[in-house]
């Protein structure tokens, strides 16, 4: 006889398992064609079928000087993003901790948040 903990967590599995195989199914089958047809030289306007290439467009993806500087070029801006989005983050936490400023630091946060539903309902009250 199966205990309740163990019976529980056999019925979540059953439940579980439509969504789980129908997410790996849409998720997977795009990743795994994907990856097969990146060893294959397609070429949608001519009616051949594809080439195997092999790692052709690896080797080319490693060797190009263009990516080499599209990627210096995105890690310099995610770093600059990052550490800006740090301290915005970090500001905001230390202003919030004083309890002297956070009355106004709260206000200053929630009046963007009320906004739209009072100009909603202001419409909805003119248009009736």
């Amino acid at each position: 006889m199966l205990s309740m903990r163990r019976k529980n967590k056999l019925l979540m599995g059953i439940f579980l398992a439509p969504a789980s195989l129908i997410m790996i199914t849409w998720m997977g089958y795009p990743l795994l064609y994907s990856l097969r047809s990146s060893f294959y030289e397609i070429d949608i306007t001519k009616p051949f079928p594809p080439c195997f290439v092999g790692m052709k467009h690896y080797l080319n993806l490693i060797t190009s000087p263009i990516i080499h500087h599209s990627l210096k070029i995105t890690l310099g801006y995610t770093g600059i993003a990052v550490c800006f989005e740090f301290l915005i983050g970090l500001v905001l936490a230390l202003l919030l901790h004083s309890t002297q400023v956070k009355r106004w630091v709260m206000s200053l946060f929630i009046v963007p948040m009320m906004i739209p539903p009072v100009v909603a309902a202001i419409i909805w009250k003119m248009m009736y």
